[in-house]
């Protein structure tokens, strides 16, 4: 009589993770990282990170991204070797993930001549804008106006655009808006629009979009 006896041997490792990339999100949105390890036995992870960030699971889940968590999120993968005859043994392998943040814009004032009134649509999906009310004189007539589109945002803008409330003929393609020897006939609203275009690590390119006005107003002319 012939008997057969077989034994599955499985070798126990430490753990292993594979690389990831760097990791753009679009703010506000729910996302999640992962952090692919293999091990024997399964390792215990944990996720550290800026201003004392701390989860623990194989997945870095943020519910709504903001600014504030773009950084280096480092993924700690450990497991105990407990071989026979041996002593216990404990190992771990760790890697950093670099996560960031893309934003719409936040358009601010500021320009060569103050305004005082300044008003966003407030629609950002990032931050709210902060709206500058700085009491100053208005423009006089005849005098050159020059007014800059400040803002932030990731990336950088690829169009600025100048609008006047009211004129479908008025329009400037520039961060910039210039109007030289200023007539009281242009007073009135000016809209600019910044835009950006956001690509994402998951998920498909968005056009981010928003617009800042200005009022602009005259006082009587020097004489």
């Amino acid at each position: 009589m012939i008997t057969s006896c077989y034994r599955f041997l499985k070798l126990k490792n430490g753990p292993t993770i594979d690389p990831v990339s760097p990791q753009e999100f679009i703010a506000a949105r729910y996302t999640s990282v992962s952090c692919d390890v293999k091990s024997y036995p399964v390792a215990n992870v944990t996720w550290t990170g800026p201003n004392n960030f701390q989860q623990t699971g194989k997945t870095l889940i943020f519910n709504k991204i903001t600014k504030s968590h773009t950084g280096i999120y480092n993924c700690t993968a450990t497991n105990t070797l407990t071989p026979s005859g041996l002593s216990v043994i404990n190992k771990q392998q760790q890697i950093d993930v670099d996560v960031d943040i893309l934003c719409e814009y936040i358009i601010s004032d500021y320009s060569k001549k103050q305004f005082k009134q300044l008003k966003l649509d407030n629609r950002l999906i990032n931050d709210k804008p902060e709206i500058m009310d700085i009491p100053c004189p208005s423009i006089v007539e005849g005098e050159n106006l020059t007014l800059t589109c400040l803002t932030r945002a990731n990336p950088t803008a690829h169009s600025y655009k100048w609008t006047k409330i009211g004129d479908n003929t008025f329009q400037q393609l520039s961060k910039i808006l210039v109007i030289t020897n200023i007539r009281r006939t242009q007073s009135g609203k000016y809209k600019c629009t910044a835009m950006n275009t956001m690509s994402p690590s998951k998920g498909q390119p968005e056009t981010g979009e928003e617009h800042g006005e200005v009022t602009m107003r005259f006082k009587a002319k020097r004489t």
